[in-house]
């Protein structure tokens, strides 16, 4: 009997399984050229999964063409092994992305022009395109456009000596998500009015809020200001209203620049904010937008010489809080969030995050902190209260003072029962019995994470 007539159960696997697994090699993106092993490993293992992983188009239909290594002995094969790909993927949706350093020994800027003129052979199958390049005058606009471009990407784009903007992707009738890094949105033309996703990496000025301005539907807008620029002297923010805007994300160091977008919009239809806390700007943006806010996250440390009590104010529908704090802000915060019929602030609340930041130290004694805080969580577990029991509390207190860490675990410890814990209430116990008991039985869960670990999940 020879090895080959040995039969071994993992022969046996359906195509249909075998098809799934080698599914879940295939990367949402590629980082690098190493990621594209995984999908190749298949057809390296033996003659019958070679010839399922080649036959099955959809392993090859994500095509990342680089040119960017100084180093690079070989950069030529790389258009080998797009071609390849491409035959592979057959009439499979194609996503793409091309990355040059023209700046690097090798000349970049051709490879990925002949990597260009081969995938537009293909356009037509392009489902996501993502190009790193400051010029790329190579791209011709195909005769029927991009009928299947869904998602866009563009780094370091220019349009070269062009007076006019590229339209390049003008012809794009499903496109729907945008991302511009270090790319002026006056630098493209394209049917803005699609848009229902789009991100900012850099921008100048004014241009997130000139991107809100031309995509009318769009539903999701990530901004990130990676350094600091001077801003002109223009004139006031002029106040538009978005109709259509769901999420806003909005981080960086150019808190001049993320004030001056908050300034200038109104968002009635926002559930899902994330931005730094700057002055009055972000309560000033909820009290005009007057929206159903669902999930705030406030980046930076929240600023307690204003009243955290008036922001909560402006979102009674809140389910999802996440805020940085100083320590000297837990009184402030434990007393805003602690429910009482006088006090209805946010009662809906059902997640809560924590992070405490390097700062001023607490203006009060460590236990008196911790003890107010655990009165506020216990206040949140009262069905005759809250709306929505809390349900999820995370606390990340690197920068908090060992006396207040102490002092809040051994309050939640009298509050819950952990199956760790040695200081275990008894099961008869009234308080047991009216807060642990009832909290489960009413909202179903409570987890607590306290430094990334799981404290308590009941």
């Amino acid at each position: 009997m020879t090895p080959t007539d040995i039969s071994h159960p993992i022969h046996e696997i359906p195509i249909e399984l075998l098809l799934k697994i080698f599914s879940c090699c295939v990367p949402v993106k590629y980082n690098s050229i190493s990621q594209r092993r995984p999908v190749m490993l298949p057809s390296h293992v033996c003659q019958r999964w070679r010839a399922i992983a080649l036959s099955t188009p959809s392993l090859w239909s994500y095509i990342l063409v680089t040119a960017d290594s100084m180093w690079d002995p070989y950069p030529y094969s790389k258009l080998e092994c797009t071609r390849t790909w491409l035959a592979r993927s057959e009439h499979c949706p194609l996503s793409i992305q091309l990355r040059g350093n023209p700046g690097s020994s090798i000349d970049a800027t051709m490879i990925i022009e002949d990597a260009l003129q081969l995938l537009l052979l293909h356009s037509a199958r392009w489902h996501h395109f993502s190009i790193e390049q400051t010029q790329i005058y190579a791209l011709k606009v195909p005769k029927d456009g991009w009928p299947l471009l869904e998602s866009l990407e563009l780094k370091y784009f220019e349009t070269g000596t062009a007076a006019q903007p590229s339209d390049a992707f003008f012809t794009a009738p499903r496109l729907r998500r945008l991302t511009l890094n270090n790319c002026r949105p006056s630098l493209i033309k394209i049917p803005w009015n699609q848009l229902t996703h789009c991100e900012a990496i850099a921008p100048l000025w004014n241009e997130a809020a000139d991107i809100l301005r031309l995509s009318p539907n769009l539903e999701s807008l990530e901004v990130r200001y990676i350094e600091i620029r001077s801003i002109p002297v223009l004139e006031g923010p002029r106040t538009f209203q978005h109709p259509c805007l769901l999420t806003l994300k909005v981080n960086g160091r150019d808190s001049g620049a993320i004030r001056r977008l908050l300034d200038q919009i109104s968002l009635p239809f926002l559930r899902e904010l994330s931005c730094p806390h700057l002055d009055t700007a972000l309560i000033s943006l909820l009290s005009r937008s007057a929206c159903n806010l669902v999930s705030l996250q406030i980046t930076g440390p929240f600023k307690f010489e204003e009243s955290f009590s008036d922001l909560l104010r402006t979102i009674p529908s809140l389910r999802d809080l996440s805020i940085s704090i100083n320590p000297s802000g837990w009184v402030e915060l434990a007393e805003a969030l602690t429910l009482t019929p006088d006090n209805q602030l946010v009662s809906g609340l059902r997640s809560l995050e924590l992070r405490c930041t390097a700062g001023s130290e607490p203006a009060h004694p460590a236990h008196q902190c911790a003890s107010l805080f655990a009165a506020a969580l216990q206040s949140r577990w009262a069905p005759e209260l809250a709306t929505d029991g809390l349900r999820f509390m995370e606390l990340r207190s690197n920068f908090a003072s060992e006396a207040f860490r102490k002092a809040l675990l051994s309050d939640l410890n009298t509050l819950v029962e952990s199956p760790n814990s040695a200081h275990k209430l008894p099961r008869s116990s009234p308080k047991r019995q009216t807060v642990l008991e009832q909290t489960i039985r009413t909202y179903g869960r409570f987890d607590v994470i306290l430094d990334g670990r799981r404290f308590y999940s009941l």
